[in-house]
């Protein structure tokens, strides 16, 4: 983009950038035409309210009538064969007081026929060369937005409006060859009505190339709906506050011991000490309370450890092949380990914090603070594993694609032996890792892992076998439990190895499959191993006393950027998980909340004089306010093991009131800036799938379901693909009790060249509370089941709703995403296509609680996203 582009992009976002507008109800907003998109992911991140209109509903004037401002993306003739139709509809709304911006071949019919002039019949002449547009001096609406002058970039085809009349009003000019000078954006009123046209294909090259549309086509649609659609969501969030805390003290000079070694401070956590074993007498000091003594002393004789100065002496024999002295200190007992096990130990005073550790006749001790384990890796990045990973043995590979674009899914390729990582003093973890084996083998994984022969170990078969829990100490095995299944070939399965004191856990996918009692158990890293082959993904380890955090509910780190503008135009950018009431400018989360929930809302930033923000909680998307705080303020409500509450600026605030069971969440705000990377939610029982990290919660009950080109036409695009005859079936693996949303974005993989027939929009099926092995077994939303233009609901095979709401046509389908929403509210479950309310069916006998499956037939289904909401029970 152009210097003065960047500008006006500032100028304009700081203009538009405001809260709920206190005047009259927000304008109705409507979208179509052939490449739509740009204009929704407009709307949708500004948080403006609208519909997406099928291909009968352009062509009808009454339902044009219903909006105050609808926008046409291009229409080709050759393509859209109703464009003709459409072109008189929109005629008869603008001249009715309709209100209309539109693209290249979407003009009104007779209306503005000076922009067709002798290219009727071929509204994309052979204009290739990269243009701009600048608006020109005069008295037009844009320059109360923009300064004369502004310029943006445009590079695609462009449609030459012959020549200027009258009666048409220029808003901006093309500045170079050969379309220079020509009207590149011009208006004219007719009746009660305006038109706003653009010579380009902005919203093709909005949503689809060049993300750089966004203000000038806000500034139009304001303009349009006389200030009654005003940006709600701000553009930019607010500044992060930068962290603050208690000012560090200075450290207190602690006695030394004349003669030893000065390791450093004791640390209030803890520490480790680890060395090579003395080759003659040598003496620890830990925590003197003077330069005579105190604290404990720990000396070290031949191959006998003495302690004194704890609870009770304490002598340790250490037999001769120990090559090592390590010994672990924590508030509360000091632990002799050899080859990173527990020997002995003994309960000592409480730990002085800010004291010294001092040495005598030890060569090179490491001294190391207790610090907690915290380790991530999702391997999104390609060439050789390296470091923090050490490979031992085996033949180890990251997959992360360098060309593909779309999804990634990287992973860890692994075959044999073992990949090592950590620090070796860490205790008490929780080790979690998504594993997909390819074949028959073994999983292994790895905490306390000092060396090869000493380590914490989960064996996994893949499966027929039983799981195992071993001990390794000094190369030898302890079978600690026995018990359980196997993994799945071909399956992502979630796999926890939890160590916490003298208690170790394993789980897979949530559930506990064995438990054991291990006393000797000492610091040490991780590792993971396979004897077949097998792929690793989003490896983690946290403090096993921490319980696991609630998942982040559309985070921002979703968010695709101009980067992904298919994706960011309909499901990754943050306001796309918040639908906008018409008519008050309340948001609504698309979620049900069973569970535990934290909703924090960063409202700091003012835009006018009346501050207010109120959430809302409640059964329905309708319900009451729970909190209203004036000001700008950072306002959280939590719900808790089932008790709700909530802070203002970190204080206690009253509630009221106070809802139970499973919630809808909602917010509104007048006079503040807030934009969607502003509201941070985590959730129980939500699950989030966007294929880039590991689907562990679904199953793939049948066909074949990778990560593949959508198009051939550019096969470097890719996302979850799932191909099956007769059937693709994905299951979550969840069995959701009571409310559920399910929500997705759909596709479907082009067949041949670019045209109709390529894609086929149908036999696409969501299915609510199944029994998780036949699809038809709970309630089935269908989109296009016997053909294009139907959708309908299913309980049990059996049809209880169905709508005649056509389908996307075909180039729209080809470059855009088509959103579906199935949800179970009591017993009335309710399907939403492009967020229009679609289906519904108040059911006499409910269905029980069951399990959601995304599935096709006969048909290759593609989506970016796929996510459930609802049936989590409180945290203990």
């Amino acid at each position: 983009m152009s210097h003065a582009g960047v500008v006006g992009r500032a100028c304009a976002a700081v203009m538009l950038c405001c809260g709920l507008a206190a005047c009259a109800a927000p304008a109705r907003l409507a979208v179509g035409g052939g490449l739509r998109i740009g204009y929704g992911g407009v709307l949708l991140r500004a948080g403006l309210p609208f519909d997406y209109l099928t291909a009968e509903e352009q062509c009808d004037p009454a339902v044009l009538g219903r909006f105050d401002c609808v926008l046409i993306a291009g229409l080709l003739d050759e393509c859209e064969h109703w464009a003709p139709k459409a072109r008189r509809a929109f005629d008869a709304y603008v001249r009715g007081g309709g209100h209309l911006l539109c693209e290249v071949g979407a003009q009104p019919e007779p209306l503005l026929d000076s922009v067709r002039g002798p290219i009727a019949s071929n509204v994309y002449p052979p204009v290739h060369e990269g243009q701009a547009f600048r608006l020109v001096t005069g008295d037009h609406p844009l320059l109360k937005r923009f300064s004369a002058g502004q310029q943006w970039d445009y590079d695609h085809y462009l449609c030459i409006v012959p020549a200027d009349e009258p009666q048409v009003t220029v808003l901006a000019r093309y500045t170079r060859p050969p379309a220079a000078g020509r009207p590149a954006l011009l208006s004219t009123q007719v009746g009660g009505g305006e038109v706003i046209y653009s010579a380009g294909v902005l919203s093709y090259m909005q949503g689809n190339w060049s993300p750089w549309y966004e203000d000038p086509i806000l500034a139009i649609v304001e303009h349009l709906t006389g200030g009654r659609a005003v940006r709600l969501w701000a553009n930019e969030p607010a500044e992060p506050e930068p962290a603050t805390g208690p000012p560090t003290a200075a450290a207190k000079p602690y006695p030394r011991i004349a003669g030893a070694d000065d390791l450093g401070a004791a640390e209030p956590g803890g520490y480790c000490l680890r060395c090579a074993w003395p080759a003659g007498k040598a003496t620890l000091h830990l925590e003197p309370t003077s330069a005579r003594g105190g604290g404990l002393t720990v000396r070290i004789d031949s191959r006998v450890v003495q302690v004194a100065g704890g609870a009770r002496p304490l002598r340790v024999d250490v037999p001769a092949d120990v090559a090592e002295l390590a010994l672990r200190r924590t508030p509360e007992r000091l632990d002799v380990l050899s080859s990173g096990g527990a020997v002995a130990g003994s309960a000592a005073a409480p730990l002085h914090a800010e004291l010294g550790v001092f040495a005598e006749g030890l060569a090179d001790p490491l001294l190391q603070p207790v610090e907690p384990a915290v380790f991530g890796d999702d391997f999104s990045r390609s060439g050789e594993l390296g470091p923090p990973w050490e490979a031992a043995g085996g033949t180890w590979q990251l997959t992360a694609p360098t060309t593909r674009m779309g999804v990634q899914a990287p992973a860890l390729l692994g075959k044999g032996g073992w990949v090592t990582a950590g620090q070796w003093f860490w205790s008490d973890v929780r080790l979690r890792v998504a594993v997909r084996p390819r074949a028959d083998g073994e999983i292994r994984l790895q905490t306390a892992r000092w060396d090869a022969g000493n380590a914490l170990e989960l064996r996994l078969p893949v499966g027929a076998g039983r799981a195992r829990l071993v001990r390794l100490r000094g190369g030898k095995e302890t079978v600690l439990a026995e018990g359980g299944a196997g993994l799945r070939a071909q399956q992502w399965q979630l796999v926890e190895l939890c160590s916490l004191r003298s208690q170790v856990a394993a789980r897979v996918d949530g559930a506990e499959i064995l438990r054991a009692r291990c006393d000797d158990l000492g610091p040490g890293g991780i590792a993971l191993g396979a004897t077949g082959t097998a792929l690793f993904d989003d490896v983690a380890v946290a403090p096993a006393d921490l319980p696991p955090p609630l998942p982040a509910v559309h985070p921002v780190w979703f968010d695709k950027g101009p980067a992904g503008l298919l994706d960011r135009d309909t499901w990754s950018a943050p306001a796309a998980a918040w639908l906008p009431e018409e008519q008050t400018g309340r948001m609504w989360h698309l979620g049900r909340f069973g569970g535990d929930f934290r909703l924090v809302v960063r409202a700091v930033r003012k835009t006018g004089d009346e501050l207010q923000l109120t959430l809302h909680a409640g059964p329905e998307r309708a319900s009451s306010p729970v909190l209203t705080v004036a000001g700008p303020h950072v306002v959280e409500l939590c719900r808790a093991a089932g008790t709700l509450s909530a802070t203002v600026d970190g204080r206690a605030a009253k509630l009221d009131a106070a809802p139970t069971g499973t919630l809808c969440l909602g917010l509104e705000w007048s006079g503040l800036a807030l934009a969607p990377e502003d509201i941070h939610l985590t959730a129980a029982g939500v699950d989030e799938a966007t294929f880039e990290r590991a689907p562990v919660d679904w199953w793939e009950a049948a066909g074949e379901w990778t990560i593949a080109s959508r198009w051939s036409c550019d096969p470097k695009w890719s996302w979850l693909v799932g191909a099956g005859r007769p059937r693709a079936i994905l299951w979550h693996k969840r069995r959701v009790q009571g409310d559920v949303v399910a929500q997705t974005f759909l596709g479907v993989q082009q067949q041949h060249e670019y045209g109709v027939g390529a894609e086929l929009f149908e036999r696409l099926r969501i299915t609510l509370a199944g029994d998780g092995e036949d699809p038809w077994s709970g309630y089935v939303a269908e989109l296009g089941g016997d053909g294009p233009g139907h959708a309908r609901l299913y309980r049990s095979h059996r049809v209880v709703a169905a709508s005649e709401v056509p389908l996307p046509y075909w180039r729209e389908l080809h470059n855009s995403w088509c959103e579906l929403r199935a949800e179970r509210h009591g017993a009335k479950v309710t399907v939403w296509f492009h967020r229009r309310r679609v289906l519904d069916f108040d059911d006499p006998a409910p269905l029980p609680d069951g399990q959601v499956a995304l599935w096709a037939e006969q048909n290759r289904l593609v989506t970016p996203y796929l996510a459930v909401y609802g049936g989590a029970a409180p945290s203990p």
